[in-house]
């Protein structure tokens, strides 16, 4: 599958009002849509819950047996992902081999929690053999999806294989038009930013994952608004993306 990875040592966030918040207080947040984890596999000890996931800190983390572990988290209200970042166990590098090896992100719209087995998921993103996470502490691994996803509420991590008896990740985050999010790392304070590997240290885009584009809101990506070529994108079905000016990083 074609998708954009990229890796930063320690920590990813994206910087908006909320980015800044995190700089001064050293505190994550998010722009009022804050991912709840709401059901997953448990970890091996009640220190290292699916909760961990989503609290901010790569010190923390989601260590888990079992065939297919799988965390479902839920946002207040439905949105178009991007993307989304796995960041590996704090101890990554002393205890190898248990970054996942294949997973699936899937979404879904419900107004009460939907089992893991609801018909109504939607796949968005499947990795298989994954070659690209190291066995290396609190470091972050963007996976850009194909294309911007509808808008769900509800957003599930199926883990379709693991590389070893363990599997664990410190950090989990999607990435969609107004997100902001922070990562504290391992050292305690805010590493510098992941970059699309041309070594500028740029920060990442959350809204067009790095791409500089997005889909054209008029004809939905398809490049034709009814039966003519969509005006608004001469065709191309991709519009700049206006939060960054088509760079695909925030200066």
């Amino acid at each position: 599958m074609n998708r954009m990875n990229f890796g930063g040592k320690l920590a990813k966030w994206f910087l908006t009002a909320a980015a800044w918040a995190f700089c001064l207080t050293g505190t994550a947040l998010a722009a009022g849509n804050m991912p709840e984890a709401v059901d997953g596999t448990k970890g091996v000890n009640t220190r290292e819950n699916y909760e961990n996931l989503f609290d901010g800190s790569t010190g923390t983390k989601w260590c888990v047996r079992g065939t297919n572990p799988y965390v479902i988290f839920k946002l207040p209200s439905s949105v178009s992902v991007t993307g989304y970042t796995l960041v590996t166990g704090n101890d990554s590098a002393s205890c190898a081999g248990r970054n996942p090896h294949s997973w699936t992100l899937y979404g879904c719209n419900a107004s009460q929690l939907p089992d893991p087995y609801d018909s109504r998921w939607v796949l968005l993103d499947t990795v298989t053999d994954d070659t690209v996470m190291q066995d290396v502490n609190g470091t972050d691994y963007y996976f850009a999806l194909p294309q911007t996803s509808a808008a769900y509420n509800y957003y599930m991590l199926w883990i379709d294989e693991k590389n070893s008896g363990i599997m664990q990740l410190s950090e989990f985050s999607i990435a969609y038009e107004g997100s902001s999010f922070g990562f504290t790392g391992l050292d305690g304070s805010a590493a510098s930013a992941a970059s699309s590997g041309s070594g500028t240290g740029q920060l990442l885009c959350a809204s067009c994952a790095g791409r500089g584009t997005n889909h054209c809101f008029v004809c939905q990506g398809s490049g034709v608004s009814g039966t003519e070529l969509c005006r608004n994108c001469n065709g191309t079905g991709e519009v700049r993306c206006t939060a960054c000016a088509g760079r695909g990083y925030i200066q």
